[in-house]
């Protein structure tokens, strides 16, 4: 503890607590069979079932990075920094691109390269998720895949005029 115990297949951070000790996850636990059992939002929470994530809460501003992997090269569309609502952690903002000092712009950079050589991503979009702290990236998670909450399909097209969908087609799809 402290921790953070989430559903498995929310999206965009619902169904977040962070919680402070065992009573509170048992807390937190209870609350969120209550929504899966939800007729109206339960889909939301339990589309795998009712499974759990209890992970090590990780301090610091949150971010996602955006790309894709070609023979072997990581191809940056951008960096965005995600706003959340405190305690509860749900997206409400994206901002693209983020506005971040170059030392941390490169840090992120470099800690994205290595994780895509260490997991051996090649041809294939990534979306990956982390937080910075005093310079210190710590991932998330990273899926090969796009950005939800319209980043691919309107924030990239919109900041930089590049339809990203379309370059990750035609580069994967040749």
């Amino acid at each position: 503890y402290p921790a953070v115990l989430k559903p498995i297949s929310a999206s965009g951070s619902k169904g977040i607590f962070i919680v402070q000790n065992k009573e509170e996850a048992i807390s937190a636990y209870n609350n969120l069979t209550d929504l899966m059992g939800d007729k109206n939002e339960g889909w939301l929470y339990n589309r795998y079932g009712n499974k759990f994530i209890l992970e090590e809460f990780i301090d610091g501003q949150e971010f996602s990075v955006e790309g894709f992997v070609y023979d072997g090269e990581f191809y940056l569309a951008g960096i965005t920094d995600k706003k959340t609502t405190n305690p509860w952690c749900l997206e409400y903002q994206h901002v693209f691109p983020a506005g971040y000092s170059s030392k941390i712009n490169d840090a992120i950079i470099a800690a994205t390269k290595k994780i895509i050589k260490t997991i051996g991503l090649d041809y294939c979009p990534i979306h990956l998720e982390a937080k910075i702290n005093d310079d210190q990236v710590t991932l998330i998670e990273v899926a090969v895949r796009t950005g939800g909450d319209l980043i691919h399909s309107h924030l990239i097209e919109n900041s930089t005029g590049v339809n990203w969908l379309k370059l990750i087609i035609n580069a994967i799809g040749n």
